[in-house]
Formats: structure tokens, C-alpha cells, sequence
């Protein structure tokens, strides 16, 4: 089976760049013939502060003629704070979350192809401390307990930088707490990897036998100077190859797909006018 794995796309309806890098995405996928794509998030620009960019972006994706899952990003539907405490400027918002959902669909999934259980999760809930996390969590062990077999999890922000009980206080990963509660879940089973979008950048590393791989975003990378380098600033897309047994991430970046730096999106993001890079 082939997974097309696709991140951060930030759709808006007042550009036409990253609609550009998202056409090159679907020539690949047309050339590729991947059994479905996953989508892991900010598949808008500013969809959390309107509806109509989720639903231009709902039209977007829906013109790709493949079988599409999705989960949202914390552009789409807001974000949990970075840790106990703190404050995000875009909170989760339950009203998004509905569009969202009569958009594209439930944000959570579990899926059995080929002898795997593949499972979509809601990052930008958890942490939250809201009924829809617990409903989340809930949901989540009942869907385990439903299935055997490898385990593959897909949500929109990696668990950790490098190890799972490192408590880094950052909008990157999520929340100690909730990836407490969400490894002590999946432990259960036999999670061969864990794959996230939202850093912009590429990486894979294996963490107690788990691979845990970072898709890149087909939008733009983020300079220096905004976000540290971890593991590499490319744009792209994901192949994922599963058989009943194994698994392999391929990075690619499609033709016609151009290396955006962030600072060109003024005109989505006017805060980046404000920016003067060192």
C-alpha cells in the first residue's frame, strides 16, 4: 500500500504561491498513484479566525481525485497552550472545530489496511482540558483495544523533540501530560511509528523502537532566526509503503514545488511586517 503523507499546505484565499505548491503536490500524486493521502494539519492559512477559508480550502483538496484523511492543525481550528499556565493567541476553538467537521469530517480516525491499524488523532486538543479531549482519549482506547496487529499514528505535531519524557515548554509538541496519557495508550500495542507535520521540516529518528518521522510542510520553511534547525528545512511531501508487516518514509519534493521561505507571506500573515531578521 502507498501512503501520500501532505502537511501545513496553509491554503488561502488570497494567495496563489502555496496554491501552486499544492498543484505540484497533486501532479506527484496523479504520477504516484498512492491508495490515499493523508493530510496532518494547517491544511488552512487562517481557517481558525474563518469559515470561509476552511471551506475554500475543503474545495481545494477535494479537486485532488484521491482519497483523502485529514486532521486539523492548530490553523485551523486553534491551539492548546504550551504548558501549564500559559497562553496561546489563537485558543482552541470550539465553534471551528464543528466547521471543520462538517467540512472534512471527524478529526480523529482509525483505519485497518493491510493487516496495520492506522489511527488519526486531534493534537491541538489535547492539553486542552476540554470535554473533547477526554471524548478523544476515551475514543481512542476503545479503537485500540478493537484491533491487533502494527500500529501507525498520524496527528498534526510531533510527541517530543527527542525523548518522550522530556518536559519542553514549547507550542511544538505536545504537552507532557497529554503525551503521558496518549504513550501510555499506545504502548499497549505494537506502534511501529508516529508521523507529524507542523515543524516545517523533515526528520526521522527511532525513540524506544518507534519511529517517529516529521513531514514537511509543501508550503514554506521558517528562517533561522524564527525557528531553530532540528532536522532539515525542506519543503516536500511523504511516501509512506506499508506491507503487512513493514513500513518506509520516503521524502520527495515534487517538481514545480518551490523552497518558500515564510517572510514571503506578509500579505496572509501582516505580523511578518513587523519582523527585521538579524
Amino acid at each position: 500500500m502507498k501512503i501520500a503523507i501532505v502537511a501545513d499546505t496553509h491554503l488561502s484565499t488570497t494567495d496563489t504561491m502555496l496554491i501552486s505548491n499544492w498543484t505540484a503536490a497533486g501532479r506527484w500524486m496523479v504520477e504516484t498513484k498512492p491508495d490515499v493521502c493523508v493530510h496532518l494539519g494547517d491544511i488552512t492559512a487562517n481557517g481558525v479566525h474563518s469559515g470561509v477559508e476552511l471551506a475554500s480550502a475543503h474545495t481545494i483538496i477535494g479537486r485532488l481525485g484521491t482519497e483523502t484523511w485529514l486532521v486539523p492543525g492548530n490553523h485551523d481550528i486553534g491551539d492548546h497552550a504550551a504548558g501549564p499556565g500559559a497562553t496561546t493567541d489563537t485558543p482552541f476553538d470550539l465553534m471551528r472545530l464543528a466547521e471543520y467537521r462538517d467540512l472534512f469530517g471527524m478529526d480523529r480516525w482509525s483505519h485497518i489496511v493491510e493487516g496495520w491499524q492506522l489511527i488519526g488523532l486531534n493534537a491541538p486538543l489535547m492539553a486542552t482540558d476540554l470535554n473533547e479531549e477526554a471524548i478523544q482519549f476515551n475514543w481512542l482506547d476503545e479503537v485500540l483495544q478493537s484491533a491487533n496487529g502494527p500500529l501507525g499514528v498520524f496527528l498534526h505535531k510531533p510527541l517530543f523533540r527527542d525523548h518522550l519524557e522530556e518536559d519542553i515548554v514549547h507550542t511544538r509538541y505536545v504537552p507532557l501530560a497529554a503525551r503521558t496519557e496518549l504513550m501510555a495508550m499506545l504502548r499497549r500495542r505494537d506502534l511501529r511509528f508516529v508521523v507529524a507535520g507542523h515543524t516545517h521540516q523533515v526528520r526521522q529518528i527511532v525513540v524506544e523502537g518507534v519511529e517517529h518521522v516529521w513531514a514537511p510542510s509543501t508550503a514554506f520553511t521558517v528562517p533561522d532566526f524564527r525557528q531553530e534547525t532540528i532536522g532539515e528545512k525542506l519543503v516536500g511531501v511523504m511516501l509512506l509503503e506499508l506491507d503487512n508487516n513493514t513500513h518506509r518514509f520516503t521524502h520527495v519534493i515534487p517538481a514545480g514545488m518551490k523552497a518558500h521561505n515564510l517572510l514571503e507571506f506578509a500579505h496572509i500573515y501582516p505580523a511578518l511586517r513587523l519582523i527585521t531578521p538579524p
